[in-house]
């Protein structure tokens, strides 16, 4: 599922991760480095790195043509990325299914961007992927992505006790998961 798929959303556009020059993707990161800290929570000490960020994009290749996960830019007017949106864990056979994560640039939050970027994942991950389920993980204090979740269907599924260390504590995470609405329902 290789090639350089782009995905519209009316004016803004998903593009893979790797299509991106390295120094925008480091400076988005740098930007949202709280947000990434406390949600996405990672132990590489150099993260915030040119040469992570490297690494980063040629791992974003290698994974988009194996299928294992679809890392998007999310890019505005003269490809400003906005946002980071990813399929990730995408296991086929008889799973079909992938975890789904969005960070919206700390700008650009609370405009609508993050329903519109998960609408479309979701559209491309049933449709084109052909997947029957998507998870999301989500500590349960991010009430924002809670609440996004919820409107777009996602059902919340369980938690993962003390599951992810951020800032040295043990922290939850909510799953939520949803269905291919497009799947028909077996009956026992």
């Amino acid at each position: 599922m290789g090639g350089t798929m782009e995905l519209q959303i009316d004016d803004v556009m998903l593009v893979p991760m790797y299509t991106i020059k390295v120094p925008t993707l480091l400076e988005f990161n740098r930007a949202n480095r709280f947000h990434i800290e406390r949600n996405f929570p990672t132990k590489q000490k150099d993260f915030y790195t040119l040469e992570a960020h490297q690494r980063h994009v040629l791992e974003s290749l290698l994974n988009f043509e194996r299928g294992d996960a679809y890392n998007f830019a999310v890019v505005g007017k003269g490809r400003k990325m906005i946002a980071r949106a990813s399929l990730y864990r995408v296991l086929r056979d008889n799973y079909l299914n992938a975890h789904i994560s969005i960070l919206v640039d700390y700008r650009h939050q609370h405009v609508g961007y993050g329903d519109k970027i998960l609408k479309r994942l979701l559209k491309h991950a049933f449709e084109d992927l052909k997947l029957h389920k998507v998870s999301a993980e989500v500590m349960p204090t991010n009430f924002a992505t809670v609440a996004l979740l919820k409107k777009n269907g996602f059902v919340m599924e369980g938690v993962l006790r003390k599951s992810i260390n951020v800032f040295g504590q043990w922290e939850d995470h909510a799953i939520y998961g949803l269905l291919n609405p497009n799947e028909p329902t077996v009956l026992d």
